[in-house]
This record gives C-alpha cells, structure tokens and sequence, in this order.
C-alpha cells in the first residue's frame, strides 16, 4: 500500500508540474471519479504531491466513488477547494479565476 501511495503522488507530481508549467492557468479543476481507486488514496496523493510544488494558481477538486468522504475530510484543512458536484467544481474555478 505505502508503495501504491509513492507512485501515485510522484505520477501527480508530475503532471501537475508539467501543466502548471506550460500552461498559463489562473484556476486547475482536479475531477476524480474512483471506482476502484479510492479516492482517500488519491487525497493522500494530491496532497503529497504539493508539498514539491510552488504555486498560487487556486486548485478545486471534486473527488466521488469509494471513499469520497475520506478524501474530502482529508482535504478539508489544506490549502485546495472541494466540491460535491461537478458543476459547483466548475463555478469555484471559475470564480476562482477571476
């Protein structure tokens, strides 16, 4: 499990900072559906993997599937923005942005 969690925060590393280095975001929407994977791992995830990034471009995530709950009570304390829905994750995005 621990080597599961390893590899997915170095994956999210990853592609947060290629997209937040090529693109000029002013918001990031993070959309996970987890069936199999659960989504308190993807929490554990995404937070690890900010530690390693400086950014001040605001980041919304709308995580739902297995463990959902979890993940959002994870995320609850840190510097992200949840979301139940989709369409509230898009409206804070973009209000985000602005």
């Amino acid at each position: 499990l621990g080597h599961r969690r390893q590899f997915q925060s170095k994956q999210s590393d990853r592609s947060n900072e290629a997209t937040l280095g090529r693109y000029q975001c002013k918001s990031r929407l993070i959309n996970i559906f987890g069936g199999i994977t659960r989504c308190d791992d993807v929490a554990r995830g995404l937070l690890e993997a900010f530690k390693e990034i400086e950014s001040n471009i605001p980041v919304v995530i709308r995580l739902t599937g297995t463990n959902h709950k979890e993940g959002l009570d994870l995320l609850k304390d840190s510097a992200f923005h949840s979301a139940s829905t989709m369409g509230q994750a898009v409206q804070k995005a973009v209000e985000l942005s602005k």
